[in-house]
């Protein structure tokens, strides 16, 4: 009995070993032991909020140690402020990747193994040269955060219309002239980011992003804005200054939610106000004070008697600040006119009352 009972507990350790050691082999093939080279910078990395995460940021890098890729655990990757002009395609191996950060380098492309990156949710590329955006990106469709800012791009790929998780779409200071089409299908988006572009309309498709919140787009040449923008409801930032605007749609008032309106320092104020300074030089009238300036200029909002912003103007009364603000300077430019023909008048008058032949107040009425 005994003889029998260990013969079978030694069979019973026996499988039990062999599946062990059948897990460690399987376990070892998924993860392919590392170069030395590979361990010296798994060193660096560390673990913050549950992810892994290393960080080569500042290291005057001019491309990537081949050794980098071999980390197929990383979920964290900063690389910004180096000066690489290029990544190689091994970047694709590392598709655990949920952040990238490649801010501030030289880059002029990403490659197109950037899609094989399935679980990536933020990719900041911004401070490049890059001048077109890979069709591959757009299969990183758990992509949520995707800034562009302060590149050469034109365009971006129909293929981006896929990023329906997207919610934040930097593409500020780049060299865009129209609106990509993709971007219209990504109906997630919260915060847009368009300014110091060279967009000159905004197309009607802008009614699509319902749930857009901030929209940026200063520093352009637009003429108008689409009455379709009226249809944002969501809408609690709008920034159109320094753009070509003549005027705002009637329509603007339904967007009950938008706190904050700016569209200050267009092409219509910016004439007025030069207009006012050469009217005045002409006039010989000191410089305006900020609260005479304050007066002439068009407000975007209503002010109480604290001077703080009660709420946003209706475009009617905005119109018809721009009106005003037109008239009083043309009351200002006759009120120069006027002013001028007294005091070409009044040089001789003073000479004629030192010989004593003509009165002061014949000379006024003859000069009015």
């Amino acid at each position: 009995m005994g003889g029998n009972q260990s013969c079978s507990f030694s069979s019973r350790e026996c499988n039990h070993v062999s599946v062990s050691q059948r897990r460690k082999s399987t376990l070892r093939d998924e993860q392919p032991s590392l170069s030395w080279a590979a361990e010296r910078i798994r060193r660096h990395t560390a673990v913050h909020f549950g992810y892994s995460t290393l960080s080569l940021a500042m290291r005057g890098l001019d491309e990537t140690p081949a050794e980098l890729w071999e980390l197929r655990e990383l979920q964290k990757l900063n690389l910004s402020m180096n000066c690489l002009c290029s990544l190689p395609p091994a970047l694709g191996t590392l598709d655990n990747l949920v952040i990238l950060n490649l801010w501030g380098n030289n880059l002029s492309s990403l490659p197109s193994e950037i899609g094989l990156l399935k679980k990536l949710r933020v990719l900041f590329a911004c401070r490049n040269r890059l001048r077109e955006v890979p069709e591959e990106l757009g299969s990183c469709t758990c992509l949520e955060v995707l800034s562009l800012a302060n590149n050469q791009i034109t365009g971006l790929p129909g293929s981006l219309a896929a990023m329906h998780n997207l919610t934040k779409l930097n593409l500020s200071h780049n060299r865009i002239a129209h609106i990509p089409t993709c971007v219209y299908s990504m109906k997630g988006l919260v915060f847009l980011h368009l300014a110091c572009n060279r967009l000159e309309t905004i197309a009607d498709k802008i009614q699509d992003l319902v749930n857009l919140k901030i929209l940026i787009m200063e520093g352009n040449s637009i003429h108008t804005l689409p009455k379709t923008l009226c249809f944002l409801e969501s809408l609690e930032l709008l920034n159109v200054d320094f753009n070509d605007l003549q005027s705002v749609p009637v329509e603007m008032y339904q967007l009950s939610k938008l706190g904050s309106c700016s569209a200050q320092t267009n092409k219509r104020q910016q004439s007025l106000r030069r207009r006012r300074r050469r009217w005045r030089r002409r006039a010989g009238h000191p410089r305006l004070s900020s609260d005479s300036q304050a007066e002439l200029t068009p407000a975007l909002y209503r002010t109480d008697s604290a001077g703080a912003a009660a709420g946003p103007l209706a475009p009617r009364v905005i119109q018809d600040s721009l009106t005003r603000s037109s008239s009083k300077c043309g009351a200002s430019r006759q009120g120069a006119a006027v002013s001028a023909t007294v005091s070409s008048h009044q040089a001789p008058e003073g000479r004629t009352e030192g010989r004593g032949t003509t009165p002061q107040t014949n000379t006024r009425e003859s000069a009015v």
